[in-house]
């Protein structure tokens, strides 16, 4: 079994997921960041950033190279792997974020 050290948040880790291929590791923290790790060789390419409160949840997708993260701020982020950019911001009130097969389900309050 290999491990990996895996660094550069400043405050503590909330959420963590791979992608669907396996080769990336996305986490989330209370210091509203996202990080994205390559797992080939556990480099850090990207820290994404744009929620105003901590990140409670990551999810990517598993028939694209994107992510989804949601925040306590009460907002979603869609996140491309490739460009390495933000995709989409929804500003809604989120009470669940859960991924299932291909489908991602969002419960919100409007």
């Amino acid at each position: 079994m290999e491990i990996g050290v895996f660094t550069g948040f400043t405050g503590s880790v909330t959420c963590a997921t791979f992608d669907h291929s396996e080769q990336y590791l996305l986490a989330g923290s209370v210091d509203k960041s996202a990080k994205l790790w390559s797992l080939k060789n556990n480099k850090l390419l990207v820290t994404f950033r744009g929620h105003i409160d901590y990140i409670n949840c990551v999810q990517a997708f598993y028939s694209a190279d994107k992510a989804l993260t949601g925040s306590s701020d009460r907002t979603f982020k869609e996140w491309d792997f490739n460009t390495l950019k933000m995709l989409r911001n929804v500003i809604k009130l989120i009470k669940l974020l859960f991924y299932s097969s291909s489908i991602v389900f969002l419960v919100v309050t409007v």
